[in-house]
């Protein structure tokens, strides 16, 4: 480990390997969300509007981006605040934090996910 930081015990095996599978498995979808809009001559890329692609371009995006923070749960940096941001750098991270970001992040993706608008 590079900043400093350390465990008081090493992450298990089962949940470092569900933080590696949390963001493959976002990305199908978002890959089949991306495909759909750059396929020439497809039926649903000819009827989607500019706000439409954003929001299909914008829920890609941030769905993998949400995913990638299951990494926080597995590493030392999910446990203490880095060093380098200011006023909070160094102190530990209480344990219901990670468990409200978890549930806001599936709350949004879900509540994103079942707004896409439909053509």
């Amino acid at each position: 480990m590079t900043s400093g930081i350390h465990t008081p015990r090493p992450t298990p095996r089962r949940p470092e390997w569900a933080a590696h599978a949390i963001p493959l498995c976002v990305l199908p979808s978002s890959l089949w969300r991306l495909g759909a809009l750059f396929v020439p001559g497809d039926w649903y890329a000819t009827r989607l509007t500019v706000p439409a692609a954003f929001s299909l371009v914008f829920l890609s995006v941030f769905s993998e981006a949400l995913a990638l923070l299951a990494f926080g749960l597995v590493r030392p940096w999910g446990e203490v605040v880095p060093g380098w941001i200011p006023l909070l750098g160094g102190r530990r991270v209480p344990p219901s934090s990670p468990r409200r970001s978890a549930r806001s992040r599936s709350s949004g993706s879900t509540a994103t996910s079942c707004s896409t608008p439909r053509t």
